[in-house]
C-alpha cells in the first residue's frame, strides 16, 4: 500500500513538473523540446527527476538562460503558486531570503496539503 505522504509528494512532483512544461512552452515549444533534450543529455537529468533535483535543475538553469533564468523561475514560481492555491496551507508566509528557486519549492512542497 502506498502512504498518503508520497501519494501527496508525487501529486506535487506532477504539479512542478506542469508548472515548468508550462512555463518553458511560453518561450516556444521548439525552445521546451531543446532544453529537455539538453537537460537528459548534457546534465544527464531526466525530466521526472526534476523534482528530486531541484537545486541542481536551478543552476543548469542558470548555465543555459543564464541571466533570463530568474524571470524563468519567477514564472515558475507564479505557476506553481496558482496550481496549487487550492492545497496550500496559507498560514505558512514565504518570506523575501526564501524567494530561490529551490528555497521557494521546498517551502511550498511542506505547505501544500492534497
Amino acid at each position: 500500500m502506498v502512504s498518503k505522504l508520497t501519494l501527496q509528494q508525487r501529486k506535487f512532483d506532477d504539479l512542478l513538473i506542469e508548472s515548468i512544461d508550462i512555463a518553458l512552452s511560453r518561450l516556444s515549444e521548439p525552445i521546451k523540446n531543446e532544453f529537455y533534450v539538453r537537460l537528459e543529455n548534457n546534465f544527464c537529468m531526466e525530466r521526472q527527476n526534476i523534482p528530486n533535483e531541484i537545486g541542481e535543475f536551478s543552476q543548469i538553469l542558470h548555465r543555459i538562460f543564464g541571466s533570463g533564468a530568474f524571470i524563468l523561475e519567477v514564472s515558475l514560481m507564479r505557476i506553481l503558486y496558482s496550481k496549487c492555491a487550492e492545497f496550500r496551507d496559507c498560514s505558512t508566509e514565504l518570506s523575501e531570503n526564501e524567494m530561490t528557486f529551490p528555497k521557494y519549492v521546498e517551502k511550498m512542497r511542506k505547505q501544500v496539503k492534497m
